[in-house]
């Protein structure tokens, strides 16, 4: 139960980020992709291109520091006194054990990492990654992020996209030195990168590639973002076919199992 408070008192006062969608009323990954589009739209709708980033987090949620956690509750959040010893307990001394058939692994300590499964552990995950967001605005970006996975946004003019790349590539950066100091890490190559805007100005844009620490990436012409497929043009032509392919699938899987329903569940299934 004081688990449960603990959590309430995260949500109504609003302790997570304003672009943080996951794991809070009314926020989903639907509003969060409508969120993302809608600025890409306004951009568009004002001459801009947009370069859409999609960071990759290796484990997130596996290498979370406790005593970091429990410090930046403390200093970042006011989280003290009983409600912080209530976390502690419930983030440590933890151990864990591996079941296969009769055969069981020896108990090890869970040293980092907060419960999945649980109520609290994805919030105080969102509360321990909140800098990211605060990274990408202190670099003149816009974030958005669903748990850990977090895009960024550079709007620009597409005749000044070669002088505005290097904001990106900053910030991406500055990102990948606050995750190494808090025992995170940044896939660089897993990291995906898309031009977006009205063809006129997509026929501007000349950088199809991004160098970030060793890894070069390139642009491409779409990206999966929160499961929905999003194109440079952004007319959802790729999800859509996607969509309508997996239901056609769906819907010929029911000819192989027609045979073996009564007419009165055919008739439901109608």
């Amino acid at each position: 139960m004081s688990l449960l408070f603990t959590r309430i008192y995260i949500n109504s006062i609003l302790l997570l980020p304003e672009l943080q969608s996951a794991y809070r009323k009314h926020h989903s990954t639907e509003t969060a992709v409508l969120k993302i589009v809608s600025d890409i739209l306004q951009a568009a709708d004002s001459g801009n291109a947009t370069l859409l980033g999609l960071l990759d987090m290796s484990a997130a949620f596996d290498t979370v520091d406790h005593a970091i956690l429990l410090d930046r509750l403390h200093t970042s959040f006011g989280i003290s006194g009983t409600v912080l010893s209530w976390i502690e307990s419930f983030i440590t001394d933890r151990t864990q054990t591996v079941h296969i058939g009769e055969d069981q692994s020896t108990t090890s300590a869970v040293i980092c990492g907060v419960p999945q499964g649980s109520v609290l552990g994805p919030l105080l995950f969102l509360l321990y990654t909140a800098d990211v967001l605060k990274t990408v605005q202190h670099n003149g970006l816009t974030g958005h992020s669903y748990a850990d996975d977090t895009s960024i946004c550079l709007h620009t003019d597409a005749n000044q996209c070669t002088v505005q790349l290097s904001c990106v590539t900053v910030c991406i950066d500055d990102i990948n030195k606050w995750m190494s100091s808090n025992r995170l890490r940044l896939n660089a190559d897993k990291t995906q990168f898309i031009w977006l805007a009205t063809a006129p100005q997509l026929a501007k844009v000349n950088n199809r590639t991004i160098t970030l620490a060793d890894a070069v990436i390139e642009v491409s012409d779409a990206v999966t973002c929160l499961g929905v497929v999003i194109d440079s043009q952004l007319s959802f032509a790729t999800h859509v076919k996607k969509l309508a392919d997996s239901c056609f699938y769906q819907v010929q899987q029911l000819r192989t199992v027609r045979r073996a329903l009564t007419s009165l569940l055919t008739l439901q299934s109608h």
